[in-house]
């Protein structure tokens, strides 16, 4: 799966790094009392949320793949990308779907979900990038339908 998807996965990221080169918010400087704190990475709880997501997204997936195919695992990949795609993606992966084409689509449609999830997030907390944001994630999602196609 790894050699038909890389490519994809790089313009997309070479896309994110260019987007984000230009996205600057030279208005203010952030205040020390604006930066959350840094949290221990090894807490219990988002591991068990995890765990609990991955299991769950795993029994969907089987369930949604049995009763619609593929059709409804890629509508079900653009629902999960509203969520953390990673158990997703374990899940489609460890399944062993036949068809390679359909993992691939499932990923790209779920991380495109995600990607206009995270603009919506982000627009709304940067008022003062509000435009441009709209305008980067909208390119970003283009990118991933034309890489869709591929």
């Amino acid at each position: 799966l790894a050699f038909s998807i890389w490519w994809k996965l790089i313009i997309l990221s070479l896309t994110g790094f260019v987007l984000a080169i230009f996205i600057r918010d030279n208005s203010s400087e952030p205040s020390p009392d604006s930066i959350s704190t840094i949290h221990n990475p090894f807490e219990i709880k988002p591991a068990v949320f995890f765990a609990f997501l991955f299991v769950l997204l795993s029994i969907i997936t089987i369930w949604v793949k049995q009763l619609f195919g593929g059709g409804g695992l890629l509508a079900l990949s653009a629902i999960v990308g509203v969520t953390d795609i990673d158990p997703f993606i374990l899940s489609i992966i460890s399944r062993q779907v036949p068809v390679e084409n359909i993992i691939s689509s499932a990923i790209i449609i779920s991380m495109m979900s995600n990607t206009i999830v995270k603009g919506i997030y982000f627009g709304f907390l940067s008022k003062t990038l509000r435009k441009q944001v709209a305008i980067f994630f909208a390119i970003w999602v283009i990118v991933h339908i034309v890489i869709l196609f591929f």
